[in-house]
C-alpha cells in the first residue's frame, strides 16, 4: 500500500522552546498557529497527490522501457534524449516550505503507516530529537530553530502573513494540473508538451515577478532513467571536462549544486537522536530540504533527485559527534539584535535590517545520489558494481546541469565514509559520468537551438577534499596529468579505472585506505 502523509489534528501547537524572547514568542506562536490552521489540509493533499503520482509512474516503466528498446539504434547514435527518463517534480514556494516545517516539528503531520517511524529514516516529524538530551540531537534542533528565527524576520512581513493567499494558491494549482497534462501527453505530442511548459512558465514568472522572497520557488525533482549502462556509455571519443580540486568543504563553493553523498531514503538520518554525515550537514544548514523526507520514496538504482533552490541558513564547525551549528553572518545582525519597543530605537533597528537585508544570501543547489555499500570491500571493483555507480552519476550529474545555468558541481570523496568506497576508483567513476553528461547536456542544447549557449562559460566538476591531504594529491596528480596538456578523451578515464582493477587483483593486502 502507498505510504501517505495525514494531519495530527489539535487546536493549538506550541513553538515556545524555539526562542527565549518572551515578545517575539508570542507573535511567532500566534502567527504560525495561523499558517498551519489555514494551509494544513492543501498542502497534505498537494503531498498526497505527488505521492500517488510516483507510484502510478511505476505502472507506466515497462511501456517506456519497451519503447526504448524499440529505438535501441537512435539511442546509440546519441539520439532522443528526452524520451529515455521521466521525472515527477513538486515546487513549493519558500513560506509553504516553513509551514511543512512547522508542521513537522510541531507534530501536526505524520505518515499512515506508524510501523515505519520505528527506523530512523522514515521520521517526518521531529519529536525525537526535541526530545532527546543527547548533543547531536541538540545541534540539530539549533539548525532548525535558527531557521525559524531567521525565516520569520527576514522574510515573513507580520502585516502582511496572514493575508488572504487565495490567488497564490489558484496560480500553484494552475501549474500542478498543467504538470499533471504534461504526463498524460509524454511520449505522444512533443508539440503540445512544449506549449503546456511555456504555459507553466509564463504563471511561474507571474509569481516571482512579485519580488516577495517567501514566494520563490523550492523545487524537488526526480529523475527516472530506463536507458541501461552500455546504452549510455557508448562512445569512449567524448573529451574528458574540466575539473578542480578544493582542500576544504564541499559546500565552500557557494552558489552552485552540492552532491549530497546520500543514503537511498533522501534524508537521511537527520531527524535521528545521533548520526550527522555530510547528508546530514547538508540538510541542517539548508533546512528548506529536509521536507523532502516527507513526500520522495526511496530512490532506485536508476535515479536521482535533485532540490532546487534551497537557502543556506546556517555554517558550521565540525563534523559527527563533533558538530557544532553556526549562525550565518547575513543573519547574525537582526538575530542578536535587541531593541526597545520605542521611536528612539525603532530607527536604529531599521538601519540594522537594511544593513543585513544587503548581504547576499547564499542559495544552493542540493543533489541527491546514493552509492553502494560494499561489506566485502573488493566487490566495487567488479563490473557490475562500477557499472552501477557510473550509470548512478550520470543521472544525478544530467539533472543537475538540465536544471541550472553556469553553476559548477562541488563534490567530493562520495560513498567513501561508512560505505566503504574506494577513493580513487569513486573519483574517476565522478569525472567520467560527469563528462558524458555535460556531453549530451551540450548536444541536447545545440539540437533545441538553446539560445546563447555557446557563449555560456564551461561548467566543470570540483572535488573537495574535506582537509584529507592523501585525496587533495589525488587530485592533484590526475589535474597535473590530464588538464594541463593537450585535451584528454575520456577513454583514457575508462583505462585508469582497468589499471586500478588491476592492481586489486595484483595486490591482495589493499584495503579501503589505500
Amino acid at each position: 500500500m502507498q505510504l501517505r502523509v495525514r494531519a495530527n489534528k489539535q487546536e493549538y501547537f506550541d513553538f515556545s522552546n524555539i526562542s527565549n524572547d518572551k515578545h517575539f514568542m508570542v507573535q511567532f506562536n500566534k502567527i504560525a498557529n495561523q499558517l498551519i490552521k489555514d494551509n494544513q489540509v492543501n498542502l497534505i493533499n498537494y503531498i498526497n497527490e505527488f505521492i500517488i503520482q510516483q507510484s502510478q509512474t511505476k505502472i507506466r516503466n515497462n511501456e517506456i522501457k519497451q519503447n526504448i528498446q524499440k529505438e535501441k539504434s537512435n539511442y546509440e547514435q546519441g539520439k532522443n534524449y528526452n524520451q529515455s527518463f521521466i521525472e515527477q517534480q513538486i515546487q513549493f514556494t519558500r513560506k509553504q516550505v516553513f509551514i511543512l516545517l512547522l508542521m513537522m516539528y510541531s507534530n501536526a503531520i505524520d505518515k499512515d503507516n506508524q510501523n515505519m517511524q520505528q527506523s530512523g529514516f522514515y521520521q517526518i516529524n521531529m519529536e525525537l530529537i526535541k526530545q532527546s538530551q543527547c548533543k547531536q540531537s541538540q545541534e540539530k534542533l539549533k539548525c532548525i530553530h535558527s531557521y525559524f528565527i531567521n525565516f520569520y524576520n527576514r522574510f515573513l512581513k507580520q502585516d502582511q502573513v496572514l493575508n488572504n493567499d487565495q490567488q497564490l494558491n489558484q496560480n500553484l494549482k494552475q501549474i500542478q494540473d498543467l504538470e499533471k497534462e504534461i504526463q498524460e501527453e509524454e511520449y505522444k505530442h512533443s508539440q503540445k508538451i512544449q506549449y503546456l511548459n511555456q504555459k507553466i512558465e509564463m504563471i511561474r514568472n507571474q509569481l516571482l515577478n512579485n519580488n516577495n522572497e517567501q514566494d520563490e520557488f523550492v523545487t524537488y525533482i526526480r529523475r527516472t532513467e530506463f536507458r541501461q549502462y552500455n546504452q549510455i556509455f557508448n562512445d569512449q571519443q567524448y573529451l574528458l571536462s574540466y575539473f578542480t580540486k578544493n582542500k576544504g568543504r564541499c559546500e565552500d563553493y557557494q552558489n552552485s549544486v552540492l552532491v549530497n553523498f546520500a543514503d537511498k531514503n533522501v534524508g537521511g538520518l537527520s531527524l535521528d537522536t545521533l548520526n550527522i554525515a555530510q547528508e546530514e550537514v547538508l540538510m541542517l544548514t539548508h533546512p528548506e530540504a529536509l521536507i523532502s523526507m516527507l513526500f520522495m520514496k526511496p530512490m532506485d538504482d536508476n535515479e536521482a533527485i535533485l532540490i532546487k533552490n534551497v537557502i543556506r541558513f546556517n555554517d558550521y564547525d565540525g563534523y559527527g559527534q563533533t558538530f557544532r551549528q553556526k549562525d550565518e553572518d547575513y543573519f547574525k545582525l537582526i538575530q542578536n539584535s535587541s531593541f526597545k519597543q520605542n521611536n528612539e530605537f525603532s530607527q536604529q533597528k531599521e538601519d540594522v535590517n537594511k544593513l543585513t537585508q544587503n548581504k547576499k544570501i547564499i542559495k544552493n543547489h542540493i543533489l541527491c545520489m546514493d552509492a553502494l555499500y560494499y561489506k566485502n570491500w573488493q566487490l566495487q571493483f567488479d563490473q557490475v558494481c562500477i557499472n552501477r555507480e557510473l550509470t548512478k552519476s550520470y543521472i544525478a550529474f544530467s539533472l543537475a546541469l538540465d536544471y541550472t545555468n553556469n553553476e559548477n558541481i562541488s563534490t567530493g570523496k562520495w560513498g567513501c565514509g561508512i560505505f566503504n568506497g574506494d577513493v580513487q576508483l569513486k573519483f574517476l567513476i565522478q569525472l567520467l559520468a560527469f563528462s558524458k553528461a555535460l556531453q549530451d547536456n551540450k548536444q541536447k542544447n545545440e539540437q533545441n537551438k538553446i539560445q546563447d549557449y555557446k557563449n555560456k562559460t564551461e561548467r566543470m566538476i570540483i572535488f573537495s577534499a574535506f582537509n584529507d591531504n592523501q585525496f587533495d594529491d589525488l587530485i592533484q596528480f590526475y589535474e597535473n596529468a590530464l588538464m594541463k596538456k593537450d585535451q584528454k578523451y575520456c577513454k583514457t578515464i575508462i583505462q585508469e579505472i582497468e589499471n586500478v582493477k588491476l592492481q586489486i587483483k595484483q595486490q591482495n593486502n589493499y584495503g579501503p585506505n589505500r
